[in-house]
């Protein structure tokens, strides 16, 4: 997948020209745009994770380099450090597993010492994961959490442990395909703030026409009801 991905990045012309020419006329553009948005968002995402990740596996070096240098035996710490660097790439469960080896490396020798690990890792995760991470992750792409871990779910039950890398990519294309194909080309109108609140509290919306307008029953003057006096 990394090496056809790479091939991709390298030559995307005969690609792109290809999938275009099979697309009819009428929708290309929004096709087009689809492809772009991907493309961008991909590529926002790789770099900004990939950056988190570096950072991330730097702090878990140092942290449990300090924590070697007071007589907790983590074992390996350039290994544990690149593990935690690697799963950060799985959205929302990933720092848990980046965070298991080390721990347990730790309980064998001395069971008390895991308990240090766990809770010097678990400050570090939320500094970087809380801290740091919404400034590098700024520029990546915005995801709902739920849409992350729905993903990792789906992707790990089909394809095991490569799925779950591939949750947040199939997220993106999903989305891109919803918000620049589907919606111009059905010509569905938005949806308004408002409106979502009213369902969030149970309430019930007014009836829309098919572009989004109010629908106003029209009464004619003059004419009253059945059995009213004149």
């Amino acid at each position: 997948l990394l090496l056809m991905g790479f091939t991709v990045l390298i030559q995307p012309d005969p690609l792109m020209k290809g999938a275009l020419a099979a697309v009819p006329l009428r929708y290309r553009d929004e096709v087009s745009n689809a492809i772009a948005r991907v493309g961008h968002q991909l590529s926002a995402w790789m770099i900004s994770t990939l950056l988190l990740s570096l950072i991330l596996a730097v702090t878990y070096f140092v942290a449990l380099g300090i924590l070697s240098a007071f007589g907790v035996s983590v074992g390996n710490i350039f290994l544990f450090s690149v593990i935690a660097g690697v799963t950060n790439f799985i959205p929302v469960v990933g720092p848990i597993f980046g965070l298991l080896p080390p721990v347990l490396s730790a309980l064998a020798p001395v069971p008390s010492n895991a308990l240090w690990v766990l809770v010097v890792l678990l400050i570090v995760n939320f500094l970087v994961l809380n801290l740091v991470a919404p400034v590098v992750m700024a520029r990546g792409v915005s995801l709902h959490p739920a849409s992350n871990l729905g993903g990792v779910l789906l992707f790990s039950a089909l394809f095991g442990v490569i799925g779950a890398f591939l949750a947040v990519p199939f997220a993106i294309v999903v989305k891109a395909i919803y918000e620049e194909l589907y919606l111009p080309i059905t010509n569905a109108a938005p949806v308004s703030d408002a409106d979502v609140t009213r369902i969030i509290h149970g309430q019930t919306l007014e009836p829309r026409d098919d572009a989004g307008n109010l629908e106003h029953r029209a009464v004619e003057v003059g004419r009253g009801a059945p059995g009213d006096l004149p």
